[in-house]
Parts: structure tokens; sequence; C-alpha cells
């Protein structure tokens, strides 16, 4: 999972996690890795949190138990599980696929942080062999070379499906992908495109959910091209992770609802996409909403679920992994599409007159470091 400070909760994930790495003592059977990017320098290093994550993070966030997986965009903070809408999916006795995720993290293991207790129970954190803040160089090609070895051999391995019948007619088939774009992983990134090409090329319908409203140029390149009717949501402006925000955290919300207008000024006044493609924005009493992926057909037969918010960062900075379900079962089929239905069913659609509204006026400043702050946005 991705354990950050934030706002809310100022403390770092090694103070957060000290309780845990204090049975790591007497419990060999726990290990505990902080990732860190190879990209954390210049102005980035003189960011506060979370502000300092610009610079890329460990965005997956997944949990093997034995033989099942559950994957999700969340974290594990208690907001979570009280006011944050998300997304999560169990896929169960899927032995291939939860040794997969097992491998991926035994892959990274070696390129994290480990904390160690001395006998006075001072914490400290020690660096792994190739240390990423001292030898980003050499980090980012190793990484890289294990990571796509690691791709490789799982990639050989023949895709297996999930059956859903005794009859052995229905099946479910999962594509699990990385992303990890500074060291040249781009998996997640192949397996979006390919499918939006499928829906552009069939005319299926593209539902799409992301938190933070960034869509990175290839994506929105292939969204605005398409065949299809695409259907996106993200958060309304009290629904945004940082509305209320203080300081320099406070230009955030603004930048992402900048970006939406710009978007929907776009397809309103584009004859090709005005009456194909909207853009909802999603709010619900006081609760946030973080949920991300996108759903493919009417009555969809695929869905995607995990961390990408398909922006910038997830593509070029962050470490993210995801699920891709493709299904001919009629009952996950009805299943995936009220998910997608219950998601939906809080999101309003936007025109211009939306962002004339109070709540959606952006102040002049933002709207000029709207430019500049695009490429580094979608924090969480």
């Amino acid at each position: 999972t991705a354990t950050t400070a934030t706002t809310a909760s100022p403390q770092s994930s090694v103070e957060v996690l000290r309780p845990l790495i204090e049975t790591t003592k007497i419990n060999s059977q726990v290990k505990i890795h902080f990732y860190q990017t190879h990209l954390l320098k210049g102005l980035a290093k003189l960011l506060p949190s979370p502000l300092n994550e610009v610079a890329g993070v460990m965005h997956m966030k997944i949990a093997v138990f034995d033989d099942s997986l559950v994957i999700s965009g969340a974290n594990l903070s208690n907001d979570y599980f009280t006011n944050r809408q998300d997304r999560y999916m169990t896929i169960s006795n899927a032995p291939a696929l939860c040794h997969h995720f097992k491998q991926l993290v035994h892959t990274l293991s070696p390129f994290c942080f480990v904390p160690q207790l001395s006998q006075g129970n001072v914490l400290s954190i020690l660096p792994p062999e190739i240390n990423p803040l001292t030898q980003p160089k050499l980090f980012q090609r190793t990484l890289g070379y294990r990571l796509e070895q690691f791709l490789r051999v799982t990639t050989a391995i023949p895709a297996k499906s999930i059956d859903l019948s005794k009859e052995n007619r229905s099946r479910a088939w999962v594509f699990p992908s990385v992303q990890l774009g500074c060291v040249g992983v781009n998996q997640d990134e192949l397996m979006t495109r390919v499918a939006l090409k499928f829906a552009h090329i069939h005319s299926h319908r593209i539902a799409m959910a992301t938190a933070y409203f960034n869509i990175c140029e290839s994506y929105m390149h292939s969204i605005l091209n398409s065949n299809a009717k695409v259907d996106i949501v993200t958060a309304a402006p009290r629904a945004n992770g940082f509305f209320g925000a203080r300081g320099l955290i406070s230009t955030v919300a603004p930048t992402y609802l900048q970006m939406q207008k710009q978007f929907v000024k776009h397809i309103t006044t584009t004859d090709q996409c005005k009456d194909r493609i909207t853009l909802r924005e999603w709010e619900r009493k006081s609760d946030v909403f973080h949920a991300k992926g996108f759903w493919i057909g009417e009555n969809p037969f695929a869905t995607c679920v995990g961390s990408s918010n398909f922006g910038h960062r997830s593509l070029y900075r962050d470490l993210e992994a995801q699920t891709l379900v493709v299904t001919n079962d009629r009952d996950l089929q009805q299943r995936i599409f009220q998910e997608q239905t219950k998601l939906f069913q809080h999101a309003r659609s936007t025109n211009l007159q939306t962002f004339a509204q109070s709540d959606h006026v952006v102040p002049l400043p933002m709207k000029l470091l709207t430019r500049v702050m695009r490429h580094f946005t979608s924090l969480f």
C-alpha cells in the first residue's frame, strides 16, 4: 500500500508503521520495505510533504492472502474506510495471479529502504545496496532491468482463465499490469491504450473514473479521436481530496478544476466530441471521491481496477499496479454494471455553465500555473 504523510495525518510512513516495525524484533515473518524514487532531487527535495510527492511515489495498492488477491486504488488510512469513495476487487482461488504479485513485491524489495531497531530501541533506516538518492542513474537502470526480467518471465507463462461455471462455458480473464515509466516499464500504458483502441474499433462505450482529472496526452488523444461514447467521472470541487487545504497545497484543487474546465470547453465546442463525450462530477454529502479505473461496453464486459489516475505522474513517475478483467459470464457482467451504476449515480454531467458557478471559479494565478503543474499533479 502507498503510505504517506498528509495534511490530516502529518506522521511519516515510518512513524505510522513503528508499532509494526517493533514486532519485527520478535517476529521474523514480518518484513517492511520503503520504496523511494530516484527522481527526488533538485527543487523537489525542498518541498514539504506531501508536495514532494511530485517526484513520484510507490502508488500500488495490493494485498495477497494465500490464493486470494485484493486490488484497489485505496490506501489503508482511516478516511478510506469512512468517507472516501474508492473501488476494490477481490479475486479468489487464483494461485498464478497471486504468485505474480508476490514475485512483484520480491522483485522490488531489494531496491527499498529497510527499518531497523537497535538495542536501545533507536530506529534507523538502512538504504538499499543501490541508493536511489546517491546513485540515481544506476538505480534507474538496475531497477528497470530487474522489472523487465520479472515481466518477461511472468508474461511467458500461458494465460489462464478463471472458470465461473461447472459447464466451463463462462470465463473471466485477468490481465495484471505494472507501470513505472521513469525506468522504462510501460506495461499498464500499453494495456490501457489497447483497451481504448479496442473500444474505438468496435464503438463500445467507455466509462472512466479518475480521482484527479489530469488525463495524460496519449490517453486524451485516444478519447478525443475515438468512435466510442465516453463518460468520465471525477471529483466535484467539494469532493476533491484537497478541498479546503491551506498553504501551498491549497493550489492543487483549483488546478484540477481548471483542467476540467478546459476539457469541457474543448468537447462542447468540437463537433466530433460534443455529443459523444461527457464529463461528470461526483459529489455525495461530505465524502471524498477517490475512485479510479475504466469499464468497456454498454453492459460492461471488461473493467480495470487499480491505482492509476491516468495522469502524467501515473505514466512517468509513480509505481502503479492494475488488473484488467474481461468476462463473458453474464452474472459477472451484471455485477460489474451494478458497481459502475452505483458509482455514477452520484455524478452529474457538466457544461460551460457549471464552471460559472461560484464554487467552480478558479483564481487567475491558478489558471497561469495550470500549464506548469499539469505534469506534476495527481498527488495520491
